[in-house]
């Protein structure tokens, strides 16, 4: 059987599959309840986690203009053919 990333988080935080209810409709509740507890623990997850920015062509070469060797430097680390451009003096 697949799994869904859900169904993997509710088995794994809550036992589901370890679940002793057997009444369909008590079963049906605790699903319900478990899914709602998951959806709201993951959006309060969204909320806190700090955005990581994404990384850009833009930030690379702005990193860079601020940095010791600013634009040779960038343009050594670009067109270098061997590894020891990385090493230029700072």
């Amino acid at each position: 059987m697949i799994e869904s990333r859900l169904h993997h988080i509710r088995d794994v935080t809550m036992a589901e599959d370890q679940s002793q209810v057997r009444h369909p409709n008590a079963a049906l509740v605790l699903g319900m309840v478990r899914r709602l507890v998951v959806s709201f623990a993951l959006a309060w997850l969204k909320a806190v986690r700090p955005v990581k920015p994404r990384a850009t062509a833009r930030t690379l070469q702005k990193r860079f203009h601020h940095r010791d060797g600013g634009h040779a430097r960038l343009e050594a680390l670009l067109f270098a053919k061997s590894p020891s451009a990385w090493r230029l003096p700072r």
